[in-house]
């Protein structure tokens, strides 16, 4: 038995073992609303140890991408900066745009590698991912109750979202199943861009799940519908 247990032992210590990751993205904030601003967007990888020249940094720049799409690209540079023995390689990226006018609720893949020198083609053993999420802009509280239980709606899609219809008279289309049920001014400012509204189910409502959504327009008076603007729903319980 001593014989087998030793030998599983010299087994298990030859067997390869799964490298460390050396390379990392992030994303600063982690998540946001639609109409938030970009995060900002970093990237740090370890220097390579030359024998003749100690530890350096690649000698290129970093692109980085968002669900697949290359969205700009930054230089690396050795940190701590003029140290000539640098214990990282780092990057970052603050000045770019959403490859959309306004990115879509969930999870979004944002990924960063370094472009091979006078290519632009990423090394991939240099490559990392992170995940950037994109909040819903609207909540319902409570989520469940009977026909006639009264709900309050929040809606802050960001800052960007209202800047694309500001009006003057702009404000949120509150809708039930698809019908529009309440209106409620935005008062838009350059710090906030958010309302709530209080309403209760239609009556006749049957028992089971229903949605609650809203959108922004440029006129709460005189608007049917959203004009192509995003509509964002929650599931509510009767």
């Amino acid at each position: 038995m001593g014989t087998v247990v030793a030998l599983l032992l010299a087994l298990t210590s030859l067997a390869p073992m799964a490298a460390a990751a050396t390379s990392q993205v992030s994303a600063s904030p982690a998540h946001g609303l639609p109409g938030d601003s970009q995060p900002s967007l970093a990237y740090t990888t370890v220097p390579t140890n030359d024998p003749s020249a100690g530890a350096t940094c690649p000698n290129g720049s970093v692109q980085f991408s968002w669900d697949g799409k290359p969205v700009g690209t930054a230089f690396l540079s050795p940190q701590p900066v003029g140290n000539p023995s640098p214990t990282s390689c780092d990057a970052s990226l603050t000045d770019w745009s959403f490859p959309e006018v306004i990115p879509a609720v969930g999870q979004r893949a944002i990924d960063a590698c370094v472009l091979l020198p006078n290519q632009l083609v990423c090394d991939q053993t240099t490559s990392s991912s992170t995940t950037y999420i994109v909040d819903s802009p609207i909540t319902v509280q409570p989520l469940d109750g009977g026909v006639t239980a009264p709900f309050t709606v929040t809606f802050g899609p960001g800052l960007q979202v209202c800047s694309i219809v500001d009006g003057g008279n702009e404000g949120a289309l509150l809708f039930w199943d698809g019908q529009v049920v309440g209106r409620a001014p935005i008062p838009f400012s350059q710090e906030s861009c958010s309302t709530s509204w209080t309403g209760q189910p239609l009556p006749g409502a049957s028992p089971g799940q229903h949605s609650v959504a809203a959108c922004v327009v440029a006129d709460i008076t005189t608007a049917q519908g959203c004009g192509g603007q995003t509509l964002y729903a929650v599931p509510y319980a009767v």
